[in-house]
């Protein structure tokens, strides 16, 4: 078996007589797979080790011999004789591994080598195959190009087992040193050892750590061995070692042995054992290996992690990443010469892989080597000179703590404090952050790993001087200097001094606490002034006795940020919170317990709650564990209801100091601190501790600081005073700065425990009215100017308010002004609560007939009319009214005001009369008083106008709004506000009259100049926008309209949020928008959002969350999915019913659309119900010309028309057609809708001249004032088509139908339900001129498109496949016909029912298909049934029923029953003759049958088959009729 690519092996225990040459030439002759191969030896190497010769060889195709040669396993094999000689004995070793020393190359002859270079690969890597050449596989570096440049070289390899994979040793760095060491005293002789010959590491990764660990092993030995080896290092040349752990996480999951994976985590960034290699290493780099030449190698390119394959090996093909940083590579000692700090341009795997000696790479290698020769004479007379200078010393460790045994390790965060103690001299290190944050524990944990070192550790408790002084004196007694006992002498200075000694040697010494400046630093404090002045004078105070000097580590743990840059001359590190992961750790190990009550849920919602403070978390641990009765959930229930309580609950911990121990105990050390040094940084803090903790703004601090509090002169109009007092807060951690400094947030727990304190010195009270002093001087009222200022400063009113015990001007003004806002913004709820509270307060303060009390009322009852709740705002809009008239009187502009409100509240109720009389009474009263072009007159007629509007008097309301327009122009200007809101209303009046061009002009007028005036973002900008969507969709502009409700809806979720209700509007507008396109999926998922949201937000029986659910309906019902829309419309109805009233136009408006939906499922007893009793309701409430009345009537006329009472009708169609004309006007579009319904009604009667005459018209006119390409437009050329079908008038029918199509296509898109409906309709026209194969192909078409779009079960695709079927029959393929008959009866059957007519209708037209077929058995059972269900769900004269009968007539003829066939049909045609009349179609075709089947008994009448078979056949389109389907939105 040969091997893909050349393998070296190696080859040992070669006797000594054997010669390069000959071994060469016998292993060439070896026996190949292919015999031809010559010189198949591409490299070898023969190098004396001990008492024997190893050779490595590569073959071109290795030898069938060795094939046998496996890893883990040696392979022996015999030398000839004439290869080894007579005397020796010719068994060798070959194996494949390289485990241990493998000699690469010697000086030849009998010369000795100056040098050993020793290489060490790294992690899972081979001793000989790390080293190659990626382009060819025999080359090696070490061997082949060392013995060239560097004769005098030895070279040698040592590999070891580091394999993670299959490797069944126990991985550890401490085995691999202890086996290196081994390995290199055996490979050096005495005469070596004896003559020091130098040593030269060389190591790749894991090889690295494992030759520093060795010599930190050796200078920690004793033997003559570890000191030789010692002596002799005198280089290291480390490539991608990873003295910082490698970057690789993946790892760690490939490590399936559990036995490896705390090897891996030895390896892994943040170790600690690396660390602790590191602070070694440092140790032994200063002593035995002093002058050692050190070159670090680092990667510049990402290396590919390991993946498990599915077949369980491993590849390196998963993401690509710096394995080993410069950071780490280059993280060696803190005086390595940077000029030894070498980046080579290769990723990790290939950095020790030279292709050639004269690439970049190598050449970099061998120049730091021949640096390295010739300082070897200077290293070694270095070592000896200062042989005699290692010193041995005493170590102390003063710690008042235990090691914290339930430490949780943030690794990062103790790998930087690392990282900055490193380096010579004297050092300093300042750890800062809030109390209670971990600062002590963290520093703690890091000088445990210095117990038992050459490093003495001194802990001092900082907190104050007299702790400082105590632990001082500890010291002095711990080593011994005089004076220690003497409490008269200052001990801190012979501290000071003997720590910058020699006798100390190194040390390191904490600092506690250190959080008073004060204590620290003399401070100049001038009559009370704040003590943050930037002059510090340090004459005095604990930082005099800090040591200094060349040596020694200060580490400083404080809460103070200008006390720790003060301190601090290496850098200020900030502690921060801990991670969830973390935290939850932390708090399983102080609460074992919490395990069992498997509720992480709860637990991670407390450690949220807490904020990840570790202070804290132990607290609430420690609590639950001696309270083994309280859950988590249940402790979590309690913090949030009695925060400051259970934060106040002591507890004992071994690893903090006593005073320390509750949360609120440690903050308020630091509060006291604040009082007694900044008397205005405690203002602040006050004023904190009654608003909300984040998002402070700086200008309600400034604000503050400019107030008097009580009876103190706290006015501060010095800005640098203010400034220090704000940093003063920055610094201790009590608040910390965001949004580049122009607010401040403050942690929670600090919040609350600055509440505790506040109360237990008695100055909460007041603290909250001087709060609201400063607010209510802030906040302006509710309009959209001050929304800016709202948005920022709504969550200190909230919090402020609620901490209110006593009600004043101060809560009630600022509740008043924040209930406007809220209900400008949709918050109508907590709108109300504030409005409210302002209400109570102020009738309590003022009396309640004082105008402010009116004014919080006003708002109170407009809170009510936004939730829908328009009695109890009528209730108190009569109490404003009379109250303002009494106090004010009738003139006065307030009551006029209260009076044009309350005119408001009727108009939402649809009391329209009411609405009107107050209306003109105030628009009257105005003009009077202000003047006809006052401002606040104009208004009123609007208001009056919008009142027209609403009962469709537009010619009224039209006349109005000009002259409002018209006069605020020349009044206020084109662009004033006031002025564009007339616009939009007159806009408003041409829309409800069909003039939709007049309006787009108006409304792109008013859009334009609103996004110029007011911003793109303006409630009204976008209000405006909306209306022209509007008028887009009205003119069937989908597209335009769609991106225009996209642009509002986006632009309202960013300024007003999600769940705004204008927000909720423009996705039900945008929803509407994708109805009108068939794009029902989409608008459900909208419907469905805004539904949901207003049930949460709104409540079950808002008018508005009402209407969500009847457009939810409306979805539902263009789906077909009746019982859903059913559902919804019954329910939108009944609430309408009980919380708006009987006869409130919306209610009306819901018992139509349930009328609508009834209709659809043939329920036309329960429709006509409906309609009738919303007819009379209308004509009552509205009049007899209202349009809503005229819609109903409407309504009900096409509920006649469903049962086929044609003659009521059109009675009921004439009526409104003619009132329509005469009210709306010819061109209205209401109005010629009108028309085509009457239409309608004349073609359902084969009165096709006179429905053509009205179709024309109607289509005549939409083209004129529509457009030729408006839905509506198009609607009516198809009905035309229609007619054109019915009179056998083919081409014409044709021509329009393939005009609609073809518009349709290109407008609406070839997938829109229209678009379907139109290439049905052209398919029809086809099928009616024998052109099948035409119809067919447009009628599959329009099946497979709606299956696809609509769904297998939606009316439309069922009647598509009706089609079909219908198609197939005309071309007798009974079969296919069959088929889709039966799909579409047992659909229907499903989804509509059994006696709906639709079903009916499919199972007569399966009943057709088996008459064809001569099946005549099966053919009368269906016809059977579907005449009895008629009979008994439309009725006996039906027209319907008259088909059924028809058609069962027929199938007894078929049968030869004669006499009952010519019966039936007798009374077929005396039924249709006195319904139908004498000239209707259906009733000539019955006639006609009839008299052929009395002439002739017994002949077959195939030419004159009655038309009445009921296939679904044309989809006729009166899609005119109005049903009033959707809520206006």
């Amino acid at each position: 078996m040969s091997h893909p690519k050349p393998r070296t092996l190696r080859l040992s225990e070669i006797p000594t007589s054997v010669d390069e040459n000959q071994l060469r030439q016998y292993l060439n002759n070896l026996e190949c797979e292919t015999t031809s191969v010559a010189e198949n030896v591409l490299a070898l190497s023969l190098a004396p080790y001990i008492d024997w010769l190893v050779a490595t060889v590569t073959f071109r195709q290795e030898p069938l011999i060795f094939t046998q040669c496996r890893p883990h396993r040696i392979m022996h094999f015999e030398l000839p004789t004439q290869l080894v000689g007579p005397r020796e004995t010719g068994t060798i070793l070959v194996d494949c591994d390289f485990y241990g020393i493998t000699p690469l190359y010697h000086p030849p002859g009998l010369q000795e080598p100056e040098f050993d270079v020793i290489a060490v690969s790294g992690l899972s890597a081979h001793a000989f195959g790390s080293w190659k050449s990626p382009l060819q596989s025999h080359v090696m570096w070490l061997r082949d190009f060392l013995r060239l440049d560097f004769p005098e070289f030895r070279v040698l390899t040592w590999g070891y087992d580091s394999n993670l994979k299959d490797s069944t040793t126990t991985n550890s760095i401490m085995n691999f040193s202890r086996q290196l060491l081994t390995a290199v005293y055996g490979a050096r002789d005495e005469h070596e050892v004896k003559h020091r010959r130098p040593i030269i590491f060389i190591g790749h990764s894991l090889g690295g750590l494992v030759i520093k660990q060795a010599l930190v092993d050796a200078a920690q030995g004793n033997s003559e061995n570890d000191k030789t080896i010692l002596r002799s290092c005198v280089g290291l040349f480390l490539f991608g070692v990873p003295n910082r752990g490698l970057n690789n996480e993946n790892l760690l999951s490939l490590v399936k042995d559990k036995r490896r994976a705390p090897f891996v985590h030895d390896l892994m960034e943040g170790s600690q054992l690396l660390h602790a290699l590191y602070v070694a290493f440092q140790r032994s780099y200063k002593g035995s290996l002093k002058s050692c030449f050190v070159v670090s190698f680092f990667e510049t390119q990402d290396t590919k992690t390991v993946e498990e394959t599915p077949d369980g090996n491993w590849r390196r093909s998963g993401k690509s990443v710096r394995m080993v940083t410069q950071e780490s590579a280059t993280w060696f000692m803190p005086e390595e010469d940077v000029h030894n700090q070498i980046a080579i341009a290769a990723d990790h795997s290939s950095l020790v892989k030279f292709t050639g000696r004269a690439g970049p790479n190598y050449l970099e290698v061998r120049q730091k080597l021949r640096e390295l020769v010739k300082k070897v004479p200077e290293i070694l007379l270095d070592r000896e000179n200062n042989s005699t200078l290692n010193v041995a010393t005493i170590s102390y460790f003063m710690i008042p703590f235990s090691k914290n045994e339930q430490y949780i390790g943030r690794s990062q965060k103790l790998a930087c404090i690392k990282d900055k103690l490193v380096g010579g001299g004297n050092r300093r290190l300042a750890l800062w952050g809030m109390g209670g944050v971990g600062k002590t524990q963290d520093v703690l944990e890091y000088i445990y790993e210095f117990k038992g070192s050459a490093i003495s550790v001194f802990w001092i408790h900082a907190g104050s001087t007299m702790n400082f002084e105590q632990d001082y004196r500890k010291l002095a007694g711990l080593v011994g200097l005089p004076g220690q006992d003497d409490p008269k002498q200052d001990i801190r200075p012979a501290v000071k001094h003997w720590l910058e000694g020699p006798e100390s040697a190194d040390w390191i010494l904490v600092l506690d606490n250190a959080d008073n400046i004060l204590d620290f630093f003399s401070q100049d404090i001038d009559n009370g002034e704040s003590i943050n002045g930037t002059e510090i004078t340090r004459t005095e105070g604990l930082a005099e006795f800090i040591p200094r000097g060349t040596k020694g580590t200060v580490i400083v743990t404080t809460r103070n940020y200008e006390l720790a840059g003060n301190l601090a001359d290496v850098d200020v590190l900030h502690k921060e919170k801990m991670s969830p992961g973390e935290a939850m750790q932390l708090f399983t190990k102080q609460c074992p317990t919490a395990r069992d009550f498997k509720q992480d849920s709860a637990i991670s919602l407390l450690l949220e709650e807490l904020h990840y403070l570790p202070l804290a978390i132990v607290q609430a641990a420690k609590y639950l564990r001696h309270n083994q009765v309280i859950s988590p959930s249940r402790y979590l229930e309690l913090f949030q209801k009695t925060e400051k309580e259970l934060l106040s609950i002591p507890f004992s911990d071994p690893h903090r100091y006593a005073n320390r121990e509750t949360v609120i105990a440690t903050f308020s050390i630091t509060y006291r601190q604040v009082r007694e040094q900044s008397p205005l940084a405690f203002s602040l803090l006050k004023l904190m501790a009654c608003i909300d903790r984040q998002n402070i703004p700086h200008e309600l601090l400034e604000s503050s600081l400019s107030d008097e509090f009580e009876d103190e002169a706290m006015i501060c109009e010095d800005e640098i005073s203010r400034s220090e007092a704000i940093s003063k807060l920055i610094n201790l951690s009590l608040l910390t700065a965001v949004e580049r400094g122009t607010a401040y947030e403050m942690h929670s727990l600090v919040h609350a425990s600055l509440d505790a304190f506040l109360s237990s010195i008695q100055e909460m009270d007041a603290t909250v009215e001087w709060s609201l002093r400063i607010l209510n001087g802030i906040l302006p009222n509710g309009e959209f100017e001050n929304w800016t200022t709202w948005n920022l400063y709504l969550p200190h009113a909230v919090a402020l308010t609620s901490k209110v015990k006593t009600e004043s001007l101060n809560s009630a003004t600022i509740l008043y002004n924040m209930s406007w806002y809220l209900e400008l913004i949709g918050r109508f709820s907590e709108a109300e609560h504030a409005a409210q509270r302002s209400v109570t307060a102020r009738i309590s303060l003022l009396g309640q007939e004082h105008t402010d009390t009116s004014n919080s009322i006003s708002n109170l009852a407009s809170t009510y009319r936004n939730q829908g709740r328009w009695k109890e705002a009528e209730v108190l809009e009569v109490q404003v009214m009379e109250t303002r008239k009494r106090v004010l009187g009738q003139e006065h502009p307030s009551t006029l005001t209260s009076m044009a409100n309350l005119a408001s509240t009727y108009r939402n109720q649809g009391r329209w009369k009411e609405a009107e009389v107050l209306e003109v009474q105030v628009m009257e009263t105005r003009k009077r008083v202000l003047g006809q072009e006052h401002p606040d007159t104009l208004t009123s007629m609007a208001n009056l106008a919008s009142t027209y509007r609403n009962q469709g008097r537009w010619k009224e309301a039209e006349v109005l709004e000009v002259q409002v327009m018209e006069t605020r122009k020349r009044v206020l200007g084109q662009e004033h506000p006031d002025t564009l809101t007339s616009m939009a209303n007159l806009a408003s009046t041409y829309r409800s009259q069909g003039r939709w061009k007049e309006a787009e002009v108006l409304e792109v007028q008013v859009m334009k100049t609103r996004k110029r005036v007011l911003g793109q973002e303006h409630p009204d900008t976008l209000t405006s926008m909306a209306n022209l969507a509007s008028t887009y969709r009205n003119q069937g502009r989908w597209k335009e309209a769609e991106v225009l409700d996209v642009q509002v809806m986006e632009t309202r979720k960013r300024v007003l949020g999600q769940e705004h209700p204008d927000t909720l509007t423009s996705m039900a507008n945008l929803a509407s928008t994708y109805r009108n396109q068939g794009r029902w999926k989409e608008a459900e998922d909208l419907d469905v959002q805004v539904m949901e949201t207003s049930l949460r937000v709104l409540g079950q029986e808002h008018p508005s969350t009402l209407t969500s659910m009847a457009n939810l309906a409306s979805t539902f019902w263009n789906q077909g999915r009746w019982k859903e829309t059913e559902e919804l419309d019954v329910q939108v109805m009944e609430t309408r019913k009980r919380v708006l009233g009987q006869e409130h136009p919306d209610t009306l408006t819901s018992m139509a659309n349930l009328a609508s939906t009834y209709r659809n499922q043939g329920r036309w007893k329960g429709a006509e119900v409906l309609e009738v009793q919303v007819m009379e309701t209308r004509k009552r409430a509205l009049g007899q010309e209202h349009p809503d009345t005229l819609t109903s009537i409407a309504n009900l006329a096409s509920t006649y028309r469903n049962q086929g009472r044609w003659k009521e009708a059109e009675v009921l169609e004439v009526q409104v057609m003619e009132t329509s004309l005469r009210v709306l006007g010819q061109e209205h579009p209401d109005t010629l809708t009108s028309m085509a319904n009457l239409a309608s009604t004349f073609w359902n009667q084969g009165r096709w001249k006179e429905a053509e005459v009205l179709e024309v018209q109607v289509m005549e006119t939409r083209k004129r004032m529509l457009g030729q390409e408006h839905p509506s437009t198009l609607t009516s050329i198809a009905n035309l088509a229609s007619t054109f079908w019915n009179q056998g008038r083919w081409k014409e029918a044709e021509d329009l139908d393939v005009q609609v199509m073809e518009t349709r296509k290109r407008v609406l898109g070839q997938e829109h339900p229209d678009t379907l409906t139109s290439m049905a309709n052209l398919a029809s026209t086809y099928r009616s001129q024998g052109r099948w194969k035409e119809a067919e192909v447009l009628e599959v078409r329009v099946m497979e498109t709606s299956l696809r779009v609509l769904g297998q079960e939606h009316p439309s695709t069922l009647t598509s496949m009706a089609n079909l079927a219908s198609t197939f029959w005309n071309q007798g393929r009974w079969k296919g016909v069959e088929d889709l008959d039966v799909q579409v009866m047992e659909t229907r059957k499903r989804v509509l029912g059994q006696e709906h007519p639709d079903t009916l209708t499919s199972m007569a037209n399966l009943a057709s298909t088996f008459w064809n077929q001569g099946r005549w058995k099966e053919a009368e059972e269906l016809d059977v049934q579907v005449m009895e269900t008629r009979k008994r769900v439309l009725g006996q004269e039906h027209p319907d029923t008259l088909s059924s009968m028809a058609n069962l007539a027929y199938t007894h003829k078929s049968q030869s029953r004669n006499d009952v066939a010519t019966a039936m049909m007798e009374q077929v045609v005396a039924l249709r003759s006195r319904i139908l009349g004498d000239v209707h179609p259906d009733t000539k075709s019955a006639e006609k049958a009839l008299a052929k089947w009395k002439q002739e008994e017994y002949e077959e009448t195939d030419d004159d088959d009655d038309d009445d078979d009921d296939d679904d056949g044309l989809i006729a389109e009166f899609s005119d009729i109005l049903f009033c389907r959707l809520d206006p939105t």
